[in-house]
Parts: C-alpha cells; sequence; structure tokens
C-alpha cells in the first residue's frame, strides 16, 4: 500500500511540475504571438484566449488588443494614490486612473494626509468611477496629518510618513493583498499602465535580483532616443514615479522605513541590496505636477515637462526573458563586446549610425556629457552604473569609470594606492583628521568610502543609513538637536575636505602624502549617481592615479616637487579640489616652472589620452551651470572658468611643443 501511495503521490508531483513549466514558457514564449494576432474581434479574442480572459477580462473604455499577457501572481493587486492638498491635479489623476484597461481587477485606495474638504470632494467626485463593478473595491482613507519629526519637517518627511502609514495599511493581513501599485496626485496614466505590470509580476516571482517595477525611464526626455514601446531594462537606481511591490517586500523593509526621504532611501544600497527594477523604454505615467515635496517649478520645466510617454495601448510585450538577470547580463556583456570608444569629450555625442559606442564617464563630468545627449543631469536608469541609450539609431554604452564591474581594468579609475578611509572626532574637518595621521585629505576618494556599509565600519549607525546634501559628508550624525541624530549620512554632491559641522564625526578618504591624487575640477558640482553601491575600498589596487590625474600633476608637477610639494598640494586641493576660485597669482607663479620643462618632456608624458581629459575638464568648467544654481555657485564658476581658460592657453602650447 506505501508502495502504491509513493507511486501516486510522484506521479502527482511531476504532474505539477510540468504544469508550472509549461505555465511559465507559455507566458514568455515568442510562439504565441501569433495566436494572438488573429483577426477576431476584441472580445471574441479574449473570450478564447486564457492569458487575457485568466486575469483582466475585458477592458472598459478602451480598445482591447488581443494579447494580454497572463499573471496569476497579480490577482489580488490594489493601487493606491498618496494625495495631500492639490485638489486640480488629484482630479486629472483619479479621471486618468478611472478610465486604464483592466481597472476591474484591482482593488483602488485613496490615501489622503490631514482633512483638506477640497481633496476631499475631488474623492467623492470620482468615487463612483473607481468602485465597483468598474475595480474590486474602493476606500478613501484619512490621515491624522501628525509631523513626527516636529512642525518644521520638510515636506519629504511628510510624505515618507504618509507612505508608511498607508501601506502599512493597505498590507494589513485581513485585505490579503499580493502587490501595491503605487501612485501619487500628480499622475497621468498610459493606456496600458496596469498591463504592464501584468506582465511583468510574474519576473518579480521567479528573479529574486528584481524587486519592484516601475513605470519610469528617468532618461526618457527627448525624441533623439529611440525608445520603444513594448521594450523594458533593468535598472539598479530605483525609478519611483507610479512603481510596484510585492508583499514580501514590505514584510522586509516595513518596519525599517525612513522617517524622511524614502526615495532616497530605497537608492541606498543597504536598502536594495543590489536588487534591481524592471522599468520601460517609454513612460507609462506622465508628472503633471509643477510644485510638491520635492519638485521645483523650474526643474520641472526644464526636464519633467519634456518627458516623453507612452499614449498608445500596448498589451504584449512579447518575450520577456531577456530581463531574468542571467540573460541580461549575457547581452549586456555582448553589446560591450561590440562597442567602440568614442572620446566625446573631443568628439561630441553625434556618433554614425548602425554601431556601438562607449562613452566612459566619472560623476565629475557627467552634467556634461548628459546636457549634450539632453539627458538627466544625473545618473540614473543605470543597470550597475552602465547606462543604454538608443542614440539615433546607434546604441551608446555611458559606463562610469569607478563603479561599473563590466568594464575591464584598462578603462577604470581605482582609489589612490593606500587610501585609508578614516572617522574624524566630532566637529573637525577631514583635512584636520588626515593631518593629524600625517596623511593628505584626498577628494576624489570621497567617492570610493561614501556606502553606508564603510560608515558602518567606523560609526554605530544607530538609526540606519540616509542620504542627506552638504560639504561635511559622508558622516555620523552625534547632535542629539538634530532630527537625524545617530543616523549615517552618505552624499550625493561632491564633498569638501576642509568643511567641518559641530553636531557630525565625518568619514574621511585619507591617503599617503607621496600618493596624493590632484582632484577632479570643478568636483564640487558631481553628484553620486545614488547607486551607493562602491561597498568596502579596494586596498589591493596598483593603480595609483586615473589618467585624468597624471594630467594636471604633469602640469603642476613642478610645484610639487622640492621642499614645498605638501604646501603646494594642499593650495591645490583647496582650491581644485573644492571648486573654488584659483587666483591668477598663484596660476602665473606655477607657470614658469611649468615653461622650464622641454617641449621633449612635454611630448612624452602628455599623451592623446591626457589631453582629451584636460578638454573635459575644460568644458566641463564651462558647462558647470547646467543645473540650476545659487549665486555662490555661478561666482565659483566664473572663477574657475577664468583658471581654467589659462589652463587651456597652457595646453595648448604644449601641444604645439609636442
Amino acid at each position: 500500500m506505501s508502495k502504491l501511495f509513493r507511486t501516486v503521490l510522484a506521479i502527482n508531483a511531476a504532474f505539477f511540475c510540468l504544469a508550472g513549466i509549461y505555465e511559465w514558457t507559455f507566458y514568455l514564449s515568442p510562439a504565441r504571438h501569433s495566436e494572438l494576432l488573429l483577426p477576431d474581434s476584441p472580445v471574441s479574442a479574449a473570450k478564447d484566449h486564457p492569458s487575457f480572459w485568466g486575469f483582466w477580462g475585458s477592458p472598459r473604455n478602451l480598445r482591447a488588443i488581443p494579447g494580454d499577457a497572463r499573471s496569476t501572481s497579480l490577482r489580488r493587486a490594489a493601487v493606491i494614490v498618496f494625495a495631500y492638498n492639490r485638489p486640480g491635479y488629484l482630479n486629472e489623476t483619479l479621471r486618468s486612473l478611472a478610465s486604464l484597461s483592466g481597472l476591474s481587477k484591482v482593488t483602488v485606495y485613496i490615501s489622503q494626509d490631514g482633512s483638506s474638504s477640497a481633496v476631499e470632494h475631488v474623492v467623492v467626485e470620482n468615487a463612483a468611477n473607481l468602485s465597483k463593478p468598474y475595480s474590486k473595491g474602493f476606500e478613501h482613507w484619512q490621515r491624522p496629518r501628525v509631523a513626527a519629526l516636529g512642525d518644521k519637517q520638510p515636506g519629504h518627511a511628510w510624505l515618507s510618513q504618509h507612505y508608511k502609514w498607508g501601506l502599512e495599511r493597505l498590507f494589513e493581513p485581513q485585505r490579503r493583498h499580493s502587490h501595491a501599485i503605487i501612485c501619487e496626485d500628480d499622475m497621468q496614466f498610459s493606456p496600458d499602465f496596469l498591463h504592464l505590470f501584468a506582465a511583468t509580476a510574474i519576473l518579480l516571482d521567479k528573479d529574486p535580483s528584481l524587486w519592484c517595477v516601475s513605470s519610469w525611464n528617468d532618461n526618457g526626455l527627448v525624441k533623439d532616443l529611440d525608445w520603444d514601446p513594448k521594450r523594458m531594462f533593468r535598472t539598479s537606481y530605483f525609478p519611483g514615479l507610479g512603481w510596484m511591490m510585492r508583499r514580501q517586500l514590505w514584510d522586509e523593509i516595513g518596519h525599517d522605513w525612513p522617517m524622511q526621504s524614502w526615495d532616497h532611501w530605497m537608492r541606498l544600497n543597504s536598502t536594495s541590496q543590489g536588487r534591481e527594477c524592471i522599468a520601460p523604454e517609454l513612460n507609462r505615467n506622465r508628472n503633471i505636477g509643477e510644485r510638491g515635496a520635492n519638485m521645483d517649478r523650474s526643474v520641472f520645466k526644464k526636464f519633467l515637462s519634456k518627458m516623453t510617454w507612452n499614449s498608445q495601448m500596448v498589451t504584449d510585450y512579447g518575450d520577456l526573458r531577456y530581463l531574468l538577470a542571467e540573460n541580461y547580463n549575457q547581452n549586456v556583456r555582448s553589446l560591450l563586446d561590440q562597442a567602440k570608444p568614442w572620446p566625446w569629450q573631443v568628439e561630441g555625442v553625434n556618433v554614425p549610425p548602425g554601431k556601438v559606442f562607449l562613452f566612459l564617464y566619472t560623476t565629475e563630468a557627467y552634467a556634461m556629457l548628459a546636457r549634450r545627449l539632453r539627458i538627466w543631469p544625473f545618473p540614473r536608469a543605470h543597470h550597475y552604473f552602465l547606462t543604454i541609450l538608443p542614440y539615433r539609431h546607434s546604441t551608446i554604452l555611458m559606463a562610469d569609470s569607478r563603479f561599473c564591474n563590466y568594464l575591464p581594468e584598462s578603462d577604470r579609475v581605482r582609489p589612490t594606492l593606500g587610501l585609508q578611509p578614516w572617522a574624524s572626532t566630532q566637529g573637525q574637518s577631514c583635512s584636520d583628521a588626515c593631518g593629524q595621521q600625517e596623511m593628505l585629505c584626498s577628494t576624489p576618494d570621497f567617492w570610493f568610502i561614501n556606502s553606508c556599509e564603510t560608515l558602518r565600519e567606523h560609526f554605530p549607525c544607530t538609526h540606519g543609513c540616509a542620504t542627506e546634501l552638504g560639504p561635511d559628508l559622508p558622516n555620523y550624525v552625534m547632535g542629539p538637536d538634530l532630527e537625524t541624530y545617530q543616523t549615517c549620512l552618505v552624499f550625493q554632491k561632491q564633498p569638501k575636505c576642509n568643511a567641518a559641522h559641530p553636531s557630525t564625526a565625518r568619514l574621511c578618504p585619507c591617503v599617503p602624502l607621496h600618493e596624493r591624487q590632484l582632484p577632479e575640477v570643478a568636483a564640487s558640482q558631481a553628484e553620486h549617481p545614488l547607486g551607493m553601491a562602491s561597498g568596502t575600498v579596494d586596498h589591493t589596487s596598483n593603480a595609483t592615479s586615473s589618467a585624468s590625474d597624471h594630467t594636471l600633476q604633469h602640469i603642476l608637477r613642478p610645484a610639487l616637487d622640492g621642499n614645498e610639494s605638501h604646501t603646494a598640494a594642499l593650495i591645490m586641493t583647496n582650491h581644485i579640489g573644492e571648486g573654488a576660485s584659483i587666483s591668477e597669482a598663484e596660476i602665473t607663479n606655477s607657470q614658469p616652472a611649468i615653461h622650464e620643462s622641454s617641449a621633449e618632456d612635454e611630448a612624452k608624458q602628455l599623451g592623446e589620452k591626457e589631453h582629451n581629459i584636460l578638454l573635459q575638464r575644460i568644458q566641463q568648467s564651462e558647462d558647470r551651470q547646467y543645473m540650476k544654481g545659487s549665486a555662490d555657485d555661478a561666482q565659483a564658476s566664473q572663477h574657475v572658468s577664468l583658471s581654467m581658460q589659462q589652463l587651456k592657453e597652457q595646453y595648448q602650447e604644449d601641444t604645439q611643443q609636442s
């Protein structure tokens, strides 16, 4: 009897395994495309095709295209719209949501922060079109508007606390929701907005290296980019702006949800654990909010208002297996094998059509490159620091020389040999902290220690890790009067060696005196890509400096030799590394020593690559005002541009000599 039981059990197990394999291959197989494109009427085709009928049913208010992807994983999904005090925007958002195909298969929640009567009126007006039978259910919540960090807390803190309140309620056990599709009150949706999530939900189930699906491409700005409405990509930079998470993810991160800056927190590697999101090449939502907790009208006008978005109904996204980690990584390596290095600093971005090109960059130069490509001015939408752009019938691969592990060693920029992260005392600058160790603070090396993991090796980080702006980062907040008390903070923009704050202890990039690297010009304008995935510092690298640093080291070499080398290095650190002005006297004083070097030595030591990078520095100085800056930034830019003109003249003279 036991033998018969084991046989039946084995047969049943085999049957369920085969059924699971069939479901997976059927869902992703390109062979189903021809079947879905039969010239039947939309309704009859939907009824005959299980991948359509099984989940979405017949769309409402829009023509259905046969072939909606099946997603049994998404049967208990909910859409939540977070709102505060913008009734006009909210009305447009809810009207757009009510028109979506597939709405009848999700539950809709409107979570209102506070009790604005105007907002409540908009919700009531739209409730009928968002309730049964048009959706699986509808609820309107009102959160008591209580400031967890005090009445003066910033707008992004209110939003972060509202998110936690709303998502905790949505994922209450009795509601039994499997997924949350998270929206805000300033969005309009593409017709296939919900279908995108239905098609990709199974990828979250099958691939543990994925943790979200977003409807947003940060680089979806201009017509020069040949975005495909059916194609998607993987990004390690959390996109937000209309995105989906699974219940399991909320169970993992919900209890650690931050009191402020939730989106920056999601971009920390300590939060994402290296996981990625799926996003469409062509945006599936359009942001209409000129003002908000994280939005300035000038930034909206310059960037978000120019975002492209899909206006067509797409329900068949093809074979999605290319988005699985192993397949995607292989495709990326194949592209890199085909890629031709392109000196964009000199040649610009007008590449020949039909080929693949590699654009190397460091974060300090990214704004200039982004300006030429007309994409978002900070590194976003990248796959582990590699951005793939279908640009004017070619493919451009933008790779961060510091952090893109796909690159060969010859293309990498490594930490200065002997780099040692050093914890300062409270209120101490990194210049002083490194000086006490008979070392120097190296501005470019801040990037290599800018991670929560490295901070935790030196500080308790009692209240976790967060992203902040300021010249005294990365640091640990020791002042109990600050809202970030006992929090480790990482940076987006380049910090300064000589900065200090009375309430923080800094983590400093200290290097031996003889290994000192001159930092990038205008480094203070650099912005970290927020992947924060660099991890610990590589102390074994034999590369003492990048090619870009060799150029200025050579130009200023006589000033760095001899007994005054330490003083001269500190002068150039304070001015070039910190993005401050370089006086004409300092440049003039260094020029006689430069001219003493023979033309033969110049030709030997200044190669084409070094010249190109010097040109990059000159152009970078000229482009520092790409993003809106303060009057102080403009003044600093003017000083740096003046000094760079003198460096440019020196470069031209070097070229003639060589």
